[in-house]
Protein backbone atom coordinates (compact mmCIF):
# COMPACT_ATOMS: atom_id res chain seq x y z
CA UNK A 1 0.00 0.00 0.00
CA UNK A 2 1.39 3.72 -0.81
CA UNK A 3 1.82 6.35 1.67
CA UNK A 4 0.31 9.83 1.14
CA UNK A 5 3.01 11.34 -0.03
CA UNK A 6 4.25 8.53 -2.51
CA UNK A 7 0.63 9.04 -4.30
CA UNK A 8 0.87 12.46 -4.53
CA UNK A 9 4.27 11.93 -6.23
CA UNK A 10 2.68 9.37 -8.46
CA UNK A 11 -0.16 11.36 -9.51
CA UNK A 12 2.00 14.34 -9.98
CA UNK A 13 4.21 12.54 -12.62
CA UNK A 14 1.35 11.51 -14.52
CA UNK A 15 -0.04 14.64 -14.77
CA UNK A 16 3.56 15.53 -15.99
CA UNK A 17 3.12 12.84 -18.31
CA UNK A 18 -0.51 14.05 -19.67
CA UNK A 19 0.93 17.04 -20.34
CA UNK A 20 3.78 15.78 -22.15
CA UNK A 21 1.82 14.32 -24.68
CA UNK A 22 -0.43 17.88 -25.03
CA UNK A 23 2.22 20.13 -25.33
CA UNK A 24 5.01 20.31 -28.43
CA UNK A 25 8.32 20.64 -25.79
CA UNK A 26 9.95 18.67 -23.23
CA UNK A 27 8.38 18.67 -19.82
CA UNK A 28 10.93 18.78 -16.88
CA UNK A 29 11.98 15.57 -15.32
CA UNK A 30 9.31 15.95 -12.56
CA UNK A 31 11.23 13.30 -10.29
CA UNK A 32 14.40 14.91 -10.52
CA UNK A 33 12.33 18.54 -9.96
CA UNK A 34 11.02 16.63 -6.48
CA UNK A 35 14.48 15.02 -5.28
CA UNK A 36 15.79 18.69 -5.55
CA UNK A 37 13.23 19.95 -3.30
CA UNK A 38 13.68 16.54 -0.99
CA UNK A 39 17.43 16.92 -0.55
CA UNK A 40 19.93 19.60 0.45
CA UNK A 41 21.28 21.84 3.01
CA UNK A 42 19.43 24.84 1.24
CA UNK A 43 17.01 26.73 3.34
CA UNK A 44 13.45 25.60 1.66
CA UNK A 45 13.26 29.64 0.60
CA UNK A 46 16.55 28.78 -1.62
CA UNK A 47 14.97 25.31 -3.06
CA UNK A 48 11.50 26.79 -3.98
CA UNK A 49 13.58 29.31 -5.94
CA UNK A 50 15.46 27.05 -7.93
CA UNK A 51 12.24 25.16 -8.57
CA UNK A 52 10.33 27.91 -10.00
CA UNK A 53 12.99 28.89 -11.94
CA UNK A 54 13.68 25.71 -13.57
CA UNK A 55 10.02 24.36 -13.37
CA UNK A 56 8.30 24.62 -16.29
CA UNK A 57 4.45 26.86 -15.40
CA UNK A 58 2.95 26.30 -18.79
CA UNK A 59 1.16 23.08 -17.75
CA UNK A 60 -0.35 24.66 -14.73
CA UNK A 61 -3.37 25.61 -16.97
CA UNK A 62 -5.70 24.52 -14.47
CA UNK A 63 -6.73 25.11 -10.51
CA UNK A 64 -6.04 21.34 -9.23
CA UNK A 65 -2.81 20.52 -11.18
CA UNK A 66 -1.52 24.08 -9.74
CA UNK A 67 -2.66 23.24 -6.24
CA UNK A 68 -1.25 19.95 -6.53
CA UNK A 69 2.45 21.43 -7.74
CA UNK A 70 2.17 23.77 -4.87
CA UNK A 71 1.63 21.37 -1.97
CA UNK A 72 4.23 19.38 -3.62
CA UNK A 73 6.05 22.86 -3.52
CA UNK A 74 6.02 23.08 0.97
CA UNK A 75 5.72 19.72 1.52
CA UNK A 76 9.11 18.46 0.18
CA UNK A 77 10.91 21.80 0.55
CA UNK A 78 9.99 22.13 4.04
CA UNK A 79 9.43 18.50 4.95
CA UNK A 80 7.66 19.28 8.08
CA UNK A 81 6.71 15.79 8.61
CA UNK A 82 10.45 15.03 9.57
CA UNK A 83 10.62 17.60 12.30
CA UNK A 84 10.57 16.73 15.77
CA UNK A 85 9.02 17.32 17.84
CA UNK A 86 6.04 17.34 15.59
CA UNK A 87 4.82 20.75 14.71
CA UNK A 88 1.30 21.96 14.94
CA UNK A 89 -0.47 23.46 11.46
CA UNK A 90 -0.24 26.93 13.26
CA UNK A 91 3.59 26.67 13.51
CA UNK A 92 4.28 25.30 9.82
CA UNK A 93 2.16 28.59 8.60
CA UNK A 94 4.27 30.48 10.73
CA UNK A 95 7.75 29.14 9.53
CA UNK A 96 6.18 29.43 5.74
CA UNK A 97 4.82 33.20 6.90
CA UNK A 98 8.10 34.32 8.19
CA UNK A 99 10.55 32.82 4.72
CA UNK A 100 7.12 34.67 2.73
CA UNK A 101 8.57 37.85 4.84
CA UNK A 102 12.11 37.86 3.91
CA UNK A 103 12.01 37.81 0.21
CA UNK A 104 12.31 40.42 -2.33
CA UNK A 105 11.97 38.95 -5.33
CA UNK A 106 8.41 39.65 -6.31
CA UNK A 107 7.85 36.51 -8.43
CA UNK A 108 8.77 34.59 -5.89
CA UNK A 109 6.89 36.08 -3.21
CA UNK A 110 3.49 35.60 -5.58
CA UNK A 111 4.52 31.95 -5.16
CA UNK A 112 4.31 31.90 -1.74
CA UNK A 113 1.37 33.50 -1.49
CA UNK A 114 -0.66 31.21 -3.58
CA UNK A 115 1.49 28.49 -1.54
CA UNK A 116 0.22 30.01 1.56
CA UNK A 117 -3.19 29.56 0.18
CA UNK A 118 -3.28 25.71 -0.49
CA UNK A 119 -1.60 24.92 2.77
CA UNK A 120 -4.08 26.85 4.27
CA UNK A 121 -7.30 25.23 2.31
CA UNK A 122 -5.81 21.50 2.98
CA UNK A 123 -5.32 22.75 7.12
CA UNK A 124 -8.63 24.10 7.08
CA UNK A 125 -9.65 20.06 5.30
CA UNK A 126 -7.67 18.90 8.77
CA UNK A 127 -9.66 20.48 11.29
CA UNK A 128 -13.03 20.09 9.70
CA UNK A 129 -14.10 23.46 8.24
CA UNK A 130 -16.95 23.56 6.47
CA UNK A 131 -16.16 22.37 2.86
CA UNK A 132 -18.37 25.13 1.66
CA UNK A 133 -15.64 27.79 3.03
CA UNK A 134 -12.40 26.23 1.87
CA UNK A 135 -13.71 26.01 -1.91
CA UNK A 136 -14.59 29.95 -1.39
CA UNK A 137 -11.09 30.21 -0.94
CA UNK A 138 -10.35 28.70 -4.46
CA UNK A 139 -13.01 31.31 -6.28
CA UNK A 140 -11.31 34.59 -4.08
CA UNK A 141 -8.08 34.36 -3.90
CA UNK A 142 -6.97 32.13 -6.98
CA UNK A 143 -8.59 34.57 -9.27
CA UNK A 144 -7.32 37.18 -8.00
CA UNK A 145 -3.93 35.94 -7.94
CA UNK A 146 -3.61 34.11 -10.65
CA UNK A 147 -2.20 37.14 -13.45
CA UNK A 148 0.51 37.25 -10.69
CA UNK A 149 1.31 33.53 -11.31
CA UNK A 150 1.79 33.84 -15.09
CA UNK A 151 5.22 35.69 -14.57
CA UNK A 152 6.72 32.62 -13.83
CA UNK A 153 9.07 30.24 -16.44
CA UNK A 154 6.78 29.38 -18.88
CA UNK A 155 9.17 27.16 -21.01
CA UNK A 156 9.98 28.54 -24.24
CA UNK A 157 10.91 25.59 -26.58
CA UNK A 158 12.21 23.54 -23.68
Amino acid sequence: MMCPSQKIELNFILCCVKYTTIYTYEMCDCKQILAQLRTGDESPVVKIKKFINEYCFANLTDLPTLKLVLQLTSQYAYNFREIRPKLKLADCMMMMLKDRDSIADPILKHYYDAMLLEFLQRSLAVVNAEREHIDDLDSKSYQKNNHKLDNLNVCEGG
